[in-house]
This record gives structure tokens, C-alpha cells and sequence, in this order.
């Protein structure tokens, strides 16, 4: 590959060799998703081949960053969270992780003052308009891309997780709730055909009425409203007043899920990636399959032209 000086002759952002990071930093107070404390969230710029860090600014500086890497992950049914050595605890990270990758951001530092990314709108097109209001910053340094170069998969059941070599990042999912009156919906995605924002970036979390009180009993989905998040009751119907954004929209905010969580690979995946009833654990049990199995995926950094120059477009932020 080749970079060309000007950076809109990739109109896909995950696509340029060239590593980017946020133009400036911008901020964002919402509530977690779960534990529905209010938080705030500072994204700032960071350095090439840095990656994307957590920090949590409310503990002491000694043990409080965590890589947004797959082996610092713990997964439960609910949300992706990372865990370091000490314990210490970022959780919810999916949405924003999403909005990153999609946005070709490579290198963030991501301050917080509690232990949840806030939740705002319930998806990633909060985030990715945030960072646009950053202004997005490409640094001199080739970008990592991940080769997938055998087919792969885990499975629990009828439920799987699957790799295999593509051309380009591409998703497919499907998703069935028969217990809560939903029938199979399924959505497929591929980076290098299709807009992010247009098709998935919108699609809201969501939960069924009938476990809420359950969950709510255990300090899980706090943060959760009709606002932020769609709510289906028991026999299959959206209590949301408006309804659905698209018919397929649980499906399609799954699939916004399995981007944030395959991003933590630290680098672009060249592959297909294709889910059957698939969640975190089951994503992030994948990637560590990925990385243990021999020859299974091949790093690649293309060469940056001698002429290149790190471009930078800003716009004003009101943080």
C-alpha cells in the first residue's frame, strides 16, 4: 500500500495506511450503562504506536491504566471490560471502542473518573461525532494490519464465532430471542464497501422487559432508559415510542458490539468475521484463539511514501 498526501482519497478512514490519533481533546459526561453513576470521559491525542489506553483518573496513578487490548479483557454477558494486573477495572467499552475503529483512530488516551464509559445515546454515533468535532489527526507511522490467513472458529452449541480471510474487515451476525418473541434478524457489514455511520452507528443497546427487574436487583442496567437504550417486553413488542430505527436493529447493534470487541486485536483485522448467536465472551474467546493457533494471522505495515506529511484537520470542540 501507498498513502497518498491527500487523506480524503480514503473515504473509508479504516482503510488509510497511516496511523491517525484525535486532533485535540474532547470531553463527554453521561451515565454508565450499568452501575448508572454520572462519569466523565476525556479522550486526548496520543502518540503513534501508542494505542488506545484507559486511564482512571479516579485512582491512584501508581496501578490505574489499562491497555483496550484482548488479553486484558473479562468478559460477562452484559459488556466487555478490561482488567489489569491489579485489578483494577474499566467496563462498557464496546460502544466507544466501536466508534474508534470505525473512525480509523488508532491511538487515543481515554481519561475517566469512574469505572463505566458513559452510555450516552446507546450506540456509537455519539462518539464518532464527538471525535469529528476533535478533528482527527494522521500521524506519521504505518498502520497495523492483521492478516487472517486461515479459517477459524469457537462454538458453544448452536452458537459461534468464526474468522476467515477476507479482503477486508467485513461482519455478518445473527441473532434470535425466541424466549422474548423475537424472530432471527441478521446483518452483514464489510468495511470496504459500506459506511459505518449510515448503517450501524445509530443502532441502540438493547434488553427485555421481562429480566430488568432481575438485573436491576444485581446494580446492572442503572443507567438504562427508553432515551438510550431499546426495551422489548415479553411478548416481543418495543415499548419505545418511537420504535425501531431499522426492523433488523437488534442485529445490527450486535454486530456494532462485535467491532468494539474484535478491535481490541490492536490493529485493522483483514478478515471476515461471522456470528451465530455470538457475544462478548464468545468475540473475545475468538481473538485469543486468533493469536494462539501458528500461522494464523499474518502482521503487516505498509510502507509510508517519503513524501508523506501528517495532515492535521480541526474544528472547534465544545467539550
Amino acid at each position: 500500500m501507498t498513502l497518498p498526501r491527500d487523506m480524503s482519497l480514503y473515504p473509508n478512514p479504516l482503510l488509510s495506511p497511516a496511523q491517525k490519533t484525535l486532533a485535540q481533546s474532547v470531553s463527554c459526561t453521561g451515565f454508565g450503562a450499568h452501575g448508572g453513576k454520572q462519569v466523565t470521559m476525556t479522550l486526548h491525542p496520543a502518540s503513534a504506536g501508542s494505542g488506545i489506553v484507559f486511564e482512571r483518573t479516579d485512582l491512584s496513578p501508581w496501578y490505574n491504566t489499562l491497555p483496550a487490548r484482548w488479553d486484558y479483557v473479562r468478559v460477562t454477558p452484559l459488556c466487555t471490560q478490561l482488567v489489569n494486573e491489579a485489578g483494577v477495572e474499566v467496563r462498557t467499552i464496546e460502544h466507544v471502542m466501536a466508534a474508534l475503529y470505525a473512525s480509523g483512530i488508532d491511538n487515543a488516551h481515554i481519561a475517566l473518573n469512574g469505572d463505566e464509559v458513559p452510555l450516552m445515546d446507546g450506540a456509537a454515533a455519539f462518539f464518532m461525532d464527538l471525535f469529528e468535532e476533535a478533528g482527527v489527526e494522521a500521524l506519521c507511522a504505518p498502520r497495523r494490519f492483521l492478516k487472517v490467513s486461515q479459517a477459524l472458529d469457537v462454538r458453544e452449541g448452536a452458537a459461534f464465532a468464526r474468522l476467515e480471510p477476507a479482503a477486508s474487515p467485513a461482519f455478518q451476525i445473527t441473532v434470535a430471542y425466541p424466549q422474548h418473541g423475537i424472530a432471527p434478524q441478521s446483518h452483514g457489514f464489510d468495511f470496504g464497501a459500506q459506511n459505518f455511520r449510515d448503517e450501524l452507528a445509530a443502532c441502540r443497546t438493547f434488553g427485555f422487559e421481562p429480566e430488568i427487574h432481575a438485573l436491576r436487583e444485581k446494580s446492572l442496567t442503572l443507567g438504562c432508559d427508553l432515551d438510550n437504550a431499546i426495551l422489548v417486553s415479553g411478548e416481543g413488542a418495543v415499548m419505545n415510542p418511537e420504535g425501531l430505527r431499522y426492523p433488523n436493529e437488534l442485529a445490527r447493534h450486535k454486530l456494532l458490539d462485535a467491532i468494539g470487541d474484535l478491535s481490541l486485536a490492536g490493529g485493522v483485522i483483514l478478515g471476515r468475521f461471522s456470528g451465530n448467536r455470538s457475544g462478548h465472551a464468545m468475540n473475545n474467546a475468538l481473538l485469543c484463539k486468533l493469536f494462539a493457533t501458528r500461522d494464523a494471522v499474518q502482521e503487516m505495515h505498509p510502507a509510508l511514501p517519503a513524501s508523506f506529511r501528517a495532515t492535521r484537520h480541526e474544528t472547534h470542540v465544545s467539550a
